[in-house]
């Protein structure tokens, strides 16, 4: 019966993880560029999927005055010497930020790649405007396997929403001197 059982259990495993392409394991963190600060997208999660931080000064409760956005991320699949597209189309490349970690399907082409992320806005998809990755790393796909793209960092830089928090107060409050911290 055990033997059954294991027996199954194998095939069972052999076919979810059957295919003629291979696949991409990946994980990725945000960090803020200016303070260093590392953000787990999970706990980060914003509407329809994205990742964001939005400062709020706790001395006084003023507005945000710095926030960064991750929306989506995209893995790149790119020859590693013309640096060109392996044309994986979208479905199969493409992850919510809040997610934090994605495996593709078994349609990533077998062979050597540049792999690499972008942190990018729908609204401009051409670009990786939303963070900062590093170059991209060479593995080999292989058919039926998942290969690993160790941890990747998106680095962000906050955007000034407005101006700090403005101090009118003698005692270093905002209300002209009235309310001590």
């Amino acid at each position: 019966m055990t033997r059954r059982l294991l027996l199954l259990g194998l095939l069972a495993a052999s076919a979810c993880n059957a295919g003629d392409q291979g696949a991409v394991s990946m994980r990725w963190r945000i960090v803020d560029r200016d303070t260093g600060v590392g953000y787990d997208p999970r706990d980060t999660g914003i509407a329809g999927g994205a990742c964001g931080f939005s400062a709020v000064d706790a001395r006084n409760g003023c507005t945000g005055t710095s926030a960064w956005t991750v929306h989506k991320i995209r893995l790149f699949v790119n020859d590693p010497v013309s640096g060109a597209s392996r044309d994986v189309p979208d479905k199969y490349t493409v992850f919510d930020c809040r997610v934090r970690e994605a495996t593709t399907s078994f349609n990533i082409p077998i062979g050597t790649h540049a792999l690499s992320l972008c942190a990018f806005d729908p609204e401009t998809p051409g670009t990786c405007g939303d963070g900062n990755t590093p170059p991209p790393a060479i593995r080999q796909v292989k058919k039926s396997e998942i290969t690993n793209l160790d941890v990747i960092e998106i680095v962000v830089h906050a955007e000034l929403l407005g101006p700090p928090c403005a101090d009118a107060g003698a005692d270093g409050g905002p209300d002209g001197g009235t309310n001590p911290m």
